[in-house]
């Protein structure tokens, strides 16, 4: 999120203008992964601006990027932040109904548990991404010796 898309200055009006945008963008993205710490709905800002940079990396690039290289933090972001978003309501609902009010340690163990799940997502990801390449046609050793990933260096 703020390392921002890197693209030489006056190739076009237009990229120059999506540039502007983004790293406008990423200012208040930044700003709002702040916010996240006391208003957990501000999670999902900078979760959808990483997947709104690497569209923004294809079409200035030409070059196709897999979202598995990039969703796992997406998909983390919005897992955390979803789930920070139901323990909060979760917290003020049981406020006004006092028999509904939760423990401090269901909290911190639900909080926990969130994060848990979060890594176990991510970690998911990793796993099908290799099983994946181990089972390629031209055997577990193709990806390692053919895959170009040269190309993806500009929007990495």
């Amino acid at each position: 999120m703020a390392a921002g898309i890197t693209y030489p200055k006056g190739v076009s009006d237009e990229a120059d203008l999506i540039l502007l945008v983004f790293r406008l963008a990423s200012v208040f993205s930044a700003a709002t992964a702040i916010a996240a710490f006391r208003w957990p709905i501000f999670v999902l800002i900078p979760a959808l601006f990483v997947m709104a940079q690497k569209g923004a990396g294809e079409f200035l690039f030409g070059v196709s990027i897999s979202h598995t290289d990039y969703v796992v933090v997406v998909e983390f972001g919005i897992l955390l932040g979803t789930g920070m978003l139901v323990l909060e309501a979760s917290q003020r609902l049981a406020a006004k109904w006092e028999k509904l009010r939760p423990e401090k340690e269901a909290i911190e163990n639900t909080t926990a548990l969130l994060v848990v799940a979060g890594i176990a997502v991510h970690f998911a990801d990793y796993f099908y991404s290799g099983h994946a390449k181990m089972v390629l046609d031209g055997g577990p050793w193709v990806w390692l010796f053919e895959n170009p990933t040269a190309v993806l260096t500009p929007n990495a």
